[in-house]
């Protein structure tokens, strides 16, 4: 049922954005009651997830989303690595991933004096 929920909210969200005419929303929208999508679906390989898949899904996005705001230099070095911790993933790990897609800003910063 929830896909169900979830494409009929798709459906309603191409026809607010005017991506579909009305004739093409309503022959989706009975296609999907036939439950053609839940056969599309099938098809397709995009049946539920299990919890541990949801976790991962889960986590990992949790983690991008850190990498993200570490390189947008929102949280430190330290912080990074306390929430990579918390999804059980190690600090070298992190370390590697950092220097792989050259992150590391938390290097000995450059003093700049005034000059007189």
């Amino acid at each position: 049922m929830p896909s169900a929920l979830s494409v009929l909210s798709a459906l309603y969200r191409l026809l607010n954005l005017r991506l579909v005419t009305d004739k093409q929303f309503e022959q989706m929208k009975q296609m999907d009651q036939e439950e053609m999508s839940k056969q599309v679906e099938a098809l397709l390989g995009l049946g539920e997830l299990s919890e541990d898949e949801t976790f991962t899904a889960f986590y990992r996005r949790y983690l991008i989303l850190a990498l993200e705001a570490y390189r947008r230099e929102k949280i430190s070095r330290r912080k990074l690595l306390e929430i990579a911790d918390k999804l059980g993933i190690g600090a070298e790990e992190v370390e590697t991933v950092i220097d792989d897609l050259g992150l590391d800003h938390d290097g000995e910063a450059e003093v700049l004096l005034p000059t007189v």
